[in-house]
């Protein structure tokens, strides 16, 4: 589910002109040879999408912690209220 549209409209921007610059520098590298730009934009676009994904698997896995914790503090908690009704 999206909770925020804004997040979630600048994660699609970026990503497609983050692909769409690799994708298109990788063609020219292969079409006209290895000049500046073409390296440039290649490269840059590469670091992109490397920081791009190294981005979402922080996110996902501080989410993964952060369900954790709460899952163990509500098995903790019933737990506690077995105990003292039993």
């Amino acid at each position: 589910m999206i909770e925020n549209w804004v997040d979630f409209t600048l994660n699609v921007v970026a990503g497609a002109t983050a692909f769409l610059c690799l994708s298109d520098g990788t063609r020219r590298l292969f079409a006209f040879g290895a000049n500046r730009k073409t390296v440039l934009m290649t490269v840059l676009a590469a670091g992109i999408c490397v920081l791009y994904g190294a981005f979402a698997y922080w996110k996902y896995a501080d989410l993964k912690a952060t369900l954790s914790m709460n899952q163990r503090r509500a098995a903790a908690a019933t737990r506690e209220l077995e105990q003292t009704f039993a």
